[in-house]
């Protein structure tokens, strides 16, 4: 998939995804396949018109976290079909009227056609919306195809209650929004070792900036390393039974992988959420913490027994 800088033009045929499409969600999903398939219609290429930074951020959101980095989004763009995106400066477009932003749009690209969501909006202040869209490139003989949200158990789907389910720990309902599990994919750095000590080894990846994080807890999980999959066990959260003591301790994700000895020190690993098995708590003990974590295993081996489907989903996808 090509890469197209800011300031760059294309003169081939085109159709073109309007968003954000933070998450890459059902919705997204909908709208992105409805752009390849006209694409392939008029034997053209398939792209993405977005921003380099989320336009909820740069309008100052409060408590704005990322469902997916530029590079995962890219990511899973290609692997729908799209051919391009171009990941635009928000600061250069943010005060073009309606009207400037269809002409600018045009120029660049010269889409044969344009697709969005119901709720897109665009221009300074948000001051147009999908159907706007369609009266003013339809002045540049650009068709506008606008896509119906997607609705799930009487809820729109949206990045927001994505949001809001990680938050929530429901990995398993969001799930269902996303069209795949929420995921974290960071470099695993040296820990304590306390896991190995109590007959359980963990990778400890670190926060990383922007992310949503999920409810601390502990997580029914799956890793990918080097295209495989395996079960495993993660803790979400600041470790409170050993971190007693230590001023604002960060967040780490700590993670069993189950029946896994290979050292991924330095390594960068995907870990997808399944399904919350506790919320993190303080436990009286090691010897405590070892038996809730011995258990929270045992729940984990069955709960991909009784999911066998979920790991075939996941091999290799990530």
């Amino acid at each position: 998939m090509e890469i197209i800088r800011s300031g760059a033009c294309l003169s081939e045929p085109n159709v073109l995804a309007l968003g954000d499409f933070d998450g890459v969600h059902l919705g997204h999903r909908k709208l992105l396949e409805t752009t390849v398939r006209l694409a392939a219609a008029i034997g053209g290429r398939a792209g993405v018109y977005t921003f380099r930074i989320n336009t909820k951020k740069m309008l100052g959101a409060k408590d704005f976290s990322l469902l997916t980095t530029d590079a995962e989004k890219n990511e899973l763009f290609a692997a729908l079909g799209i051919d391009f995106v171009c990941a635009d400066e928000f600061e250069a477009v943010k005060d073009f009227s309606p009207e400037e932003f269809c002409a600018y749009l045009t120029k660049r690209f010269a889409p044969r056609a344009v697709v969005c969501g119901e709720n897109f909006t665009f221009g300074k202040n948000a001051s147009a919306g999908s159907d706007s869209l369609r009266r003013l490139m339809g002045t540049y003989g650009c068709k506008v195809e606008i896509v119906p949200s997607v609705v799930l158990d009487g809820v729109c789907v949206s990045s927001t209650e994505v949001r809001r389910l990680i938050a929530d720990g429901d990995m398993e309902k969001a799930r269902r929004f996303l069209g795949y599990d929420y995921f974290i994919r960071a470099k695993v750095v040296h820990g304590a070792e306390l896991g190995r000590k109590l007959g359980f080894p963990t990778v400890n990846q670190l926060e990383y900036s922007g992310k949503a994080v999920p409810k601390f807890g502990v997580y029914a999980c799956l890793c990918h390393v080097d295209g495989n999959c395996f079960p495993g066990v993660v803790n979400v959260g600041v470790r409170p039974t050993v971190s007693a003591g230590i001023s604002h301790p960060p967040v780490v994700f700590e993670t069993h992988i189950l029946d896994f000895k290979e050292d991924l020190y330095g390594r960068d690993i995907t870990v997808s959420f399944c399904k919350m098995l506790r919320p993190e708590k303080k436990f009286a003990s090691l010897d405590e913490l070892q038996a809730n974590v011995l258990k929270n295993i045992d729940q984990t081996r069955a709960y991909f027994q009784e999911h066998p489907e979920l790991l075939r989903d996941e091999e290799g996808r990530l």
